[in-house]
Formats: structure tokens, sequence, C-alpha cells
């Protein structure tokens, strides 16, 4: 009764969400045309909390571009104190309100920039519902695959069967089998103006995208040092490894090629 409860719950909330929506259609409309002549500058960054669209953003700003970074939900991968520009919390609230909680952050933040740059499936809108009046007002969409939102573990099985980051995922299951972001990828098919993804694998789920790997981890004006000292057996090579999925990195692998040395 229970889970029969929740899921009527849900389903009343994804309805009161799409209700409103098209409720709000006119006005969206409204002030997409409005807003047209606005043309914006820069970059906006949105991400679930990460450290590689704060880096992004960083460099571009070292170069002379403007360019921030929205955080969406919540998360303990921050940069430094901050690492981020802007911060939509992840809440809890029926579909009516989440809807216009979605419009408030983005007609507060869109109008200001010409390029919107999507990682991981993440605009302000859970439904892209936003993508129509970004396109309408002359906003450059970027969609940059960096995983799961795109990667399927079935295909990637069939498609590389001796070696593939899948074999060995301890993700959960809705990470690779996800109807939600079948139909967000869709979306962003049809209204994205440039593909990005992180690894050239992904390239086998979107063909079109532009393999654009990772930059170095450091922050303009903090390079990484240029020398380092001689290593002996008294000063040995010291090796970091994080991760937060033992799987896909391969970290038995790591460990036992250390072990080796």
């Amino acid at each position: 009764m229970r889970i029969r409860s929740f899921n009527l719950l849900r389903v009343l909330n994804q309805w009161g969400y799409r209700v409103t929506a098209f409720l709000f259609y006119p006005l969206n409309l409204w002030l997409s045309l409005l807003l047209r002549k606005k043309k914006g500058r820069g970059v906006l960054h949105i991400s679930t909390v990460t450290h590689h669209p704060y880096l992004i953003t960083r460099h571009l700003r070292a170069q002379g571009f403007h360019a921030d970074y929205l955080a969406k939900g919540e998360g303990w991968l921050y940069f430094n104190e901050e690492g981020k520009d802007f911060h939509m919390s992840q809440v809890r609230l029926p579909g009516p309100l989440k809807f216009l909680y979605e419009l408030w952050w983005a007609w507060k933040l869109y109008p200001k920039y010409q390029i919107i740059h999507s990682h991981f499936l993440q605009m302000v809108g859970s439904g892209f519902w936003e993508l129509e009046f970004l396109k309408r007002m002359g906003k450059k969409i970027v969609f940059h695959f960096r995983g799961d939102d795109i990667r399927r573990k079935e295909a990637n099985l069939r498609l590389n069967p001796e070696l593939n980051c899948c074999q060995e995922c301890d993700y959960p299951d809705p990470y690779c089998h996800n109807p939600q972001k079948d139909s967000l990828v869709d979306i962003a098919r049809r209204y994205g103006d440039l593909f990005l993804v992180t690894t050239p694998d992904l390239n086998d789920f979107f063909p079109r995208a532009i393999h654009f790997p990772f930059i170095l981890p450091e922050l303009p004006g903090h390079p990484w040092p240029t020398e380092t000292e001689k290593k002996s057996f008294l000063n040995p090579i010291k090796i970091l490894h994080l991760t937060n999925h033992d799987g896909i990195d391969g970290t038995p692998y790591i460990v036992k090629a250390v072990n080796r040395l």
C-alpha cells in the first residue's frame, strides 16, 4: 500500500509539473520574444556538483571570457571553499512549485549569457522545457556528454567486448537504464548547436559529438611544479589514487600494478 501511494504521488507530481509548464507557456514565449534583443555575453556552464565545469570557467576567465558555473543539487566535490558561482538546490516540492522554482532560476540567469553549456544532461529545467525558448532568443546550446548520461551498458559490452568501462561497473542499474535520460538525449539532439564527449567510446552513442577530454586539474596561476626531486629508494614516488567508483576506474588493477613495482 505504501509503495502504491508513493507511485500515485509521483504520477500526480509529474502531471502537476507538466500542466503548470503548459499554463506558463504563453508567459515563457512572451519573455523569450521580449528578451531576444538582449544577446547576453559569455557562457554559463550547468552541471551537477563537479570540479571540471569550475576549472573550465576559471580558465576561460583567465583568457578574458565571461564564464560562470551553475551547480545543481547537493554534493561534496567543491574546489577550495566555493567551486561554483551559483547553486541551485535540489528541492523537494510539489510538481507545480518545482516548475515555478525552475522558472525563477531560468529567467534570472539565461538572459545574461550568449552560450549555455550543459554537462551530464543538466539544465535549469528538469524536463528541458526551456530549450525552445532559448533557441527563440538566439542562444547557442552546447551539450557535453560525460558518461552514463548517454552510455548504455548492454550496447557498450556488445560494441567493445574485450575492454570497456562497463564490464566491472559498480553503479546501480538505473544509471544505465533510464527512459527519462533517453528522452532528454532526444530533446538535446533536437535543440543543441554543439555536442561534446569526454571519452572516445561515447562517440559510439553520439557519433556527431566532438571528443573533448578533461583539462588538467589546475587553476590558472597555480601550475604543477615543473621540477621534481630525484627519486631514490629513500625518496620514492608517491601515488595518490582517488575515486568514487572503483569498478569504472580500475582501482584493483592499479593496486596490483603498484604492488608489482
